[in-house]
């Protein structure tokens, strides 16, 4: 979305909650010359923050998108997610687990997949495997494995894993080593 649509969509809002530029600027602790700044399409010389501020005062989220050389951003983050993903396979298999990856669910009307089942037998355990390639909110990540864990139980008798223990791990990037997941592994290292 360019700066022009967000100062547009800036505008509505303010106008539609009945405000003058100096009246939203006074709640965001801003001058009504920034209000006008975004409102005029100039949102660029103006901080994250201060984006943010001015949103959230109208009930509405300012979320920035990032685009690089056109589809070409997705197939790089997919990249680190697959080797992490091969990497925790490669583990589980290693320990004599049972794998599955991308795994759908539909319980009522919950749906989604999840990124890998792991089943020991030995054990009787299942292990729920979100992977991350990039940890942002921790909140909604752990909201999607709580979903995933209520998954698993149709999808582990669908497989013949009746009647395992479950437990849920993320699995993320390490800034040092994007290729090595990090979690809560309780098979051991």
């Amino acid at each position: 979305m360019d700066d022009v649509r967000v100062g547009r969509i800036l505008r509505a809002l303010r106008i539609r909650r009945g405000l003058t530029q100096r009246e939203l600027g006074a709640r965001v602790r801003l001058s009504q010359a920034a209000i006008s700044l975004i409102e005029r399409g100039h949102s660029s010389h103006l901080s994250g923050v201060t984006m943010r501020r001015a949103f959230a005062a109208l009930d509405a989220r300012w979320e920035p998108i990032v685009s690089w050389r056109g589809g070409e951003l997705d197939r790089l983050i997919d990249e680190q997610h697959a080797r992490i993903v091969a990497d925790v396979v490669r583990r589980l298999r290693a320990l004599g687990w049972e794998v599955a990856i991308e795994a759908t669910y539909c319980v009522y009307c919950e749906r989604g997949s999840i990124d890998i089942i792991g089943a020991g037998r030995p054990e009787r355990a299942l292990l729920i495997v979100e992977v991350k390639s990039d940890l942002i909110g921790i909140e909604s990540t752990v909201r999607k494995l709580n979903a995933e864990k209520r998954g698993v139980p149709n999808r582990a008798v669908a497989t013949y894993w009746s009647s395992f223990a479950s437990t849920a791990s993320i699995a993320a990037a390490t800034s040092a080593a994007p290729t090595t997941p990090r979690g809560s592994f309780p098979f051991g290292q």
